[in-house]
């Protein structure tokens, strides 16, 4: 009788351990995951950001003995004529000057030095424009007292102007 206990019980203890395994299989066959190959670019559909058409260079503050104003890109170098503001009273700020937007420019800046050993305080930033877009300002700076210089840069992170990084 003892040894028939001991082989009901092997053979349950078995059976029971079967069972586990089983389970234990099928558990880890449902919990694998089911291969899928990630969506290809044209399947998915994206619309991408409209190029900025124009970059426009902003110089805002006092200068009462002027400011000297030099923008543009790496390839497209440019100046008011004179200095602004000379006149004593700084009444050519706020100024503004805009190119249009190069795909093949590296980065584009904006250089305003106050003039004379008075006091000014100027800003000057950077913001790109674009068809639908809303203006969205990519560097700035600041400046005070005499000769002291404003300087905002800032580049494109790929050919589309869709991102930018300041480097100001």
């Amino acid at each position: 009788m003892k040894a028939l206990s001991i082989t009901a019980l092997a053979a349950v203890t078995l059976a029971l351990a079967g069972c586990g395994a089983a389970t234990t299989a099928s558990h880890t066959h449902a919990a694998t995951p089911a291969i899928t190959t990630p969506a290809t670019p044209a399947a998915v559909a994206t619309t991408p950001p409209a190029s900025p058409t124009t970059v426009t260079f902003y110089v805002s503050g006092s200068a009462v003995s002027g400011v000297d104003i030099t923008y543009g890109s790496d390839s497209d170098n440019r100046s008011p004529a004179g200095t602004l503001g000379f006149n004593g009273t700084g009444a050519a700020l706020p100024w503004h000057g805009a190119v249009p937007f190069d795909p093949n420019a590296q980065y584009y800046s904006v250089t305003a030095q106050l003039q004379g050993d008075t006091a000014g305080d100027i800003t000057c930033s950077i913001v790109v424009t674009g068809p639908g877009d809303a203006p969205l300002t990519v560097a700035h700076g600041h400046a005070s007292g005499g000769y002291n210089i404003c300087r905002a840069q800032a580049a494109p992170t790929d050919p589309t102007g869709a991102s930018w990084q300041a480097e100001s």
